[in-house]
Parts: structure tokens; sequence; C-alpha cells
């Protein structure tokens, strides 16, 4: 029995010698043939990666040729413009500019000025040409008028000037002694004294108390008194009812500063008041007239005082005060 096994294992060992052996002998040319095959497609994605680079150099080259020929036409193209606007330029001012000058003149606003006025003022007598045309110097001499509170002067092209004049407004009269008299004279917000006062003005409040020196259309009052005009503006604006019943205000000198006395319209009773008077001041000192008028009588009150924080009325004849 023993020996009749033996073959059978000695034929199960050559078998897997057989089977051990197989596999070098198979494999070897297996992996020889997966080898050249995988050499083989290297070699043509070689090709066609070569095929393609030159493909995309050849592009290269002619997008760096298109962008290099559009740089050149850019920069011919600037330099022929700035031969065109340089020959333009040149032509203007040699040829066209010297030919333009001024030959209408515009003058909008609320000022009435003579031609005489406006020609020296402008210095546009004789021929001016548009390009020398000084703006800035004719709107500093048209600003020295004593009517012009402001001046705004454009030209436009070719040929014409807009003169645009804003005037003063009379907010006050003052009178003012000369060789010749004394003359009303209206004044505006600015304290300037612009011109004699008309029929129109003499509703305007007057102010006294000021003495002049050498007086010319065109002077200021002090910029103290400055403060007042602008109460005045503010009370014509917004309370014209109280602003028509000032009479006159005087100014009293107090140091360097100075104060006022109220002369109501229609009211023979005056009230003193701080340099700077608020509307609510004028409302208050017309309530106190009405009131010290028909507690006393209006010819028994020699004046009101409003400078403190209390009220002070003074009777006529033994000169009591009361609060």
């Amino acid at each position: 029995m023993f020996h009749d096994r033996c073959p059978i294992r000695r034929s199960s060992m050559a078998d897997d010698a057989v089977r051990t052996r197989a596999p070098e002998a198979w494999s070897q040319p297996s992996h020889d043939a997966r080898f050249r095959f995988a050499q083989s497609g290297t070699d043509r994605l070689s090709g066609r990666q070569s095929t393609r680079n030159t493909e995309r150099a050849t592009v290269q080259g002619e997008s760096t040729g298109k962008r290099i020929r559009l740089v050149r036409t850019l920069i011919i193209g600037l330099v022929l413009t700035v031969i065109t606007i340089a020959a333009g330029e040149l032509t203007f001012q040699h040829v066209i500019a010297p030919n333009l000058a001024i030959s209408t003149v515009r003058v909008d606003g609320d000022v009435v000025l003579s031609r005489e006025q406006l020609l020296e003022a402008t210095g546009l007598s004789g021929r001016v040409l548009y390009l020398h045309v000084d703006t800035r110097a004719i709107e500093q001499r048209l600003s020295s008028l004593p009517a012009v509170r402001s001046a705004h002067v454009t030209r436009v092209f070719p040929d014409t000037l807009i003169i645009d004049l804003q005037g003063r407004t009379p907010l006050f009269v003052i009178d003012v002694a000369t060789d010749t008299g004394v003359i009303p004279v209206a004044g505006d917000q600015d304290g300037v004294l612009f011109r004699d006062a008309r029929a129109g003005d003499l509703t305007l409040p007057i102010i006294s108390g000021i003495q002049f020196r050498n007086f010319s259309f065109g002077d200021a009052l002090p910029d103290e008194i400055l403060g007042l005009f602008q109460d005045l503006t503010v009370l014509r604006r917004e309370h014209p009812d109280l602003f028509n019943l000032i009479s006159e205000i005087r100014l009293v000198p107090v140091g360097r500063r100075f104060e006022t006395v109220l002369y109501p319209l229609n009211a023979a009773i005056p009230v003193r008041l701080d340099a700077r008077a608020r509307p609510e001041t004028y409302e208050q000192a017309l309530r106190i007239i009405s009131y010290v008028r028909a507690e006393y009588g209006e010819e028994n009150v020699a004046e009101i005082d409003l400078r403190g924080r209390d009220v002070v009325y003074t009777l006529r004849g033994e000169g009591d005060s009361w609060r």
C-alpha cells in the first residue's frame, strides 16, 4: 500500500514543480509584451505633445505679432493726434484768436448802470479781444461801485460777455451832514451807504447819532454796528409788522461800545436797549409802551429802559423811576 501511494506523491511533486516553473515561463513573454506596448504608447504621446507645442508656439507668435502691430498703430495714431492738436492750437492762437473780439455785452441783475459807468468799470472801450478779457479784474471793479453788492462776469464763446450784478437793498436811512446841507442816504445790511434816499426809502428806520468826515458814497459804518443791521435784517424778514413800527434808532456811544435808543412809530416814548436787539426785544418794548401809555398817559412817561433784567420806566416832572 505504501508503494502504491509513492508514485502519486511523486506525481504530485512533479506537478508542483511544473506549476512552479510555469508561471515563470508564462509570465515573461506577457510582461515583455506589456512593456513594449507601454513604450509604444509613450512614443505616440510624445509625438502628439510635440505637435501641440508647435501649434501653440505658432499661435503665440501670431498673437505677439498682432500685439506689436496694434501697439505700433496706437503710437502712430497718438503721434498724429498730438500733431493735429498742436497744429490746431497754433492755428487758433495765430490766425483765429486775433480776430475774436467782444461784440456783445449782456448785463443781468437789479443794478441800473449808465453806458459810461459800465464802460469805465469794465474797461471794454474800443476793440477788446475775447481771450484778453480779465473777468476777475472786471468783477473787482464792478464790486467797487457803491450800488453793487456782488458781480459775476462770464465769457461766452466766441464774442459775448455776460455780467450779473446784485445790487444793494436799502435797510435804513441815515442823515449825513455835507457842505451843502444834510442829505438822507440809504444804507444796506452791510452798513454800506450807497446812494441818496428815495421816496420809497423814507419809511425805513432812521439811524442817528453818527457823524461823518469827508463822506462819499460807498463808505461803510463801523464794524461794531453791523450786529444791529443783522438784527434789523432778521426783523424785516421774519416780523415785517414790527419792523415797520420802528421810526428811529439812535446810537449812544458807551466807551468802545454803543447802546441804542428806540423811537417807535406813533409813540413819543423812547426805549433804551442794548446794542443787539432781537425780535422778541422789540415786541416786548412795544407791549410795555402800550401798557405805560394806558396807565400813566404818554405825555407823562419820559423813557423806558430795557437794558437790564428789570423793566424801568421814568415819569416826567419829578424824574421818578419805576420798576
